[in-house]
């Protein structure tokens, strides 16, 4: 695996794939010396170096980074291949990234998870699984419902296939390594505060799913759901860009102790 530092961060790359690791070093620390952490699953296709401006098109990836680098120690784990769909392999590389977190400075403390589209279904298992381990969950134009998405997104289907084992139109598994698959499925077991940003008119993950999984969480374990509507934006990188001022103003009103 090839390394190379830009700004400070360390950024790992898979030769020849595009996929791999970022990790950034934050600029503000807690008054006891440690650094806070935070992790970044990207959505299909997509690559953690989105999170450093000028090395993806992806305007909304690259104003979260700014936003959230200078704050934690932050790592964007695709060790599971470019489009994963949460597959087993993608939660045990956040579960890597959260060792290296802690290596490389951040506190053994609850971290901040952000994900956007598919990448949500890496990060809400992993919340999941590790429910200690969360101290707050992002979802942008979040992927909340996977069977829906595989009847409704025919583009879907192979590489679900792949990453389950499966072949449409066999249903989506109920769980794998025994963590549910479908985050729809799990929203009211969810215990760490949530905040969704979806676009109402998003022909990939609807508005109304959104609404649900809020609801469900808000009922569930959790009690602490809040869903903001990115406007008539669909599934865009203009819902990105938009969803960052309320990702930054939610962080540090929420979880402020680990700012």
């Amino acid at each position: 695996m090839a390394e190379f530092v830009v700004d400070g961060g360390i950024n790992r790359i898979r030769p020849g794939t595009g996929e791999g690791d970022y990790f950034s070093h934050p600029r503000l620390y807690t008054p006891d010396g440690t650094c806070r952490g935070a992790m970044y699953s990207h959505g299909a296709g997509g690559s953690g170096v989105g999170l450093h401006k000028g090395l993806t098109g992806a305007m909304g990836e690259a104003l979260l980074g700014h936003a959230i680098c200078g704050r934690y120690a932050t790592c964007s784990a695709d060790w599971g291949g470019l489009v994963h769909w949460g597959a087993d392999l993608s939660i045990a590389a956040l579960e890597a990234g959260y060792d290296q977190l802690i290596a490389r400075g951040a506190a053994v403390a609850p971290m901040v998870h952000i994900g956007a589209s598919m990448g949500n279904i890496n990060t809400l298992r992993y919340a999941w699984k590790h429910p200690n381990r969360v101290a707050a969950y992002v979802g942008i134009i979040p992927s909340l419902d996977t069977q829906q998405i595989r009847d409704l997104i025919p583009s879907s289907r192979a590489d679900q296939d792949a990453a389950y084992g499966i072949v449409y139109p066999a249903p989506i598994p109920a769980e794998s390594g025994g963590v549910p698959l479908n985050p729809f499925t799990f929203a009211d077991e969810l215990e760490c505060p949530i905040l969704v940003l979806a676009a109402s008119n998003d022909a990939i993950v609807s508005f109304a799913t959104a609404q649900a999984f809020v609801a469900a969480a808000q009922s569930g374990a959790s009690g602490d759901a809040t869903l903001i509507n990115l406007g008539a934006l669909g599934h865009t990188d203009a819902a990105m860009v938009a969803a960052v001022p309320h990702i930054e103003a939610w962080l540090k009103a929420k979880v402020s102790s680990l700012l």
